[in-house]
């Protein structure tokens, strides 16, 4: 599929789109994190993404925090599940998050769970699990309107 022609972003240019003081309300409203088993093993991946029509910013976010973009129906999706790139990007925005502070809080910690420990190690098993009950539960109070409080 033949890239669309580049448009002017903001008046910023893409250098300032790209930034994560931009890009964490823009995760909030666009983007979204999953958690999903790698090859049917108990060890998961922490997946993001991110939709717009906006060709151009998200190319730009590819090209500084790595994943890969896909064309759905209407808009552009860019997706990551690289760990360490997931790790980066997710610490970056942050602080700049309000309603999805919580679960990315709970990812990043799954993250170093993944990249760290051992996934094999019982005890680490069943701390996964409950970062991951922990999650789940932030992600169903957002989705119902509610914030689950910090701790």
């Amino acid at each position: 599929m033949p890239k669309p022609k580049s448009v002017a972003l903001l008046s910023g240019g893409l250098d300032s789109c790209v930034e994560p003081a931009y890009l964490g309300p823009l995760f909030e409203g666009e983007g979204g994190i999953d958690l999903r088993e790698s090859h049917g093993q108990v060890c998961r991946l922490v997946d993001i993404n991110l939709s717009q029509k906006n060709w151009p910013l998200l190319n730009g976010v590819k090209e500084s925090y790595g994943g890969r973009l896909v064309h759905n129906a209407n808009c552009w999706q860019w997706r990551c599940n690289r760990t360490a790139d997931v790790i980066n990007f997710l610490t970056l925005i942050h602080p700049y998050t309000v309603m999805q502070f919580r679960e990315i809080e709970l990812a990043l910690r799954l993250c170093y769970l993944i990249l760290f420990c051992d996934g094999r190690n019982a005890q680490i098993q069943t701390f996964r699990l409950a970062i991951e009950k922990k999650f789940w539960a932030a992600k169903k109070l957002r989705k119902e309107g509610f914030m689950e409080p910090l701790q």
